[in-house]
């Protein structure tokens, strides 16, 4: 199954409206996302605002993400030797990170 087929979410890419917490489609204008305030809860100046640009950013991210699976998948066998056990970890982190935003496992 393609990224294409898999993606179910909203496309990007995504904004920030304003000086608000709502995240809209740049496409279509609309909503995509509100961070809000939840009770019992001390926030700091600009953190909902600073959670917002993030949740903006998810698109993009998704895409790079992607791009440095593929990366990864298309080096050589001979560097594949050469591979530490960072790049390695790396590579599983960049994996679970899509699953997660393609809804699997977290």
């Amino acid at each position: 199954m393609s990224d294409e087929t898999k993606q179910a979410h909203t496309p990007g890419p995504w904004e920030v409206a304003g000086h608000s917490n709502y995240i809209r489609s740049r496409s279509g204008g609309f909503a995509v996302a509100h961070a809000e305030e939840l009770p019992g809860r001390e926030w700091y100046e600009g953190e909902l605002n600073a959670n917002a640009h993030l949740i903006a950013a998810a698109p993009e991210l998704l895409a790079a993400l992607r791009a440095a699976r593929d990366l990864l998948a298309s080096l050589p066998p001979d560097l594949l030797e050469l591979e530490t056990m960072a790049a390695i970890e790396t590579a599983h982190e960049i994996g679970a990170a899509i699953d997660k935003a393609e809804g699997g496992a977290s």
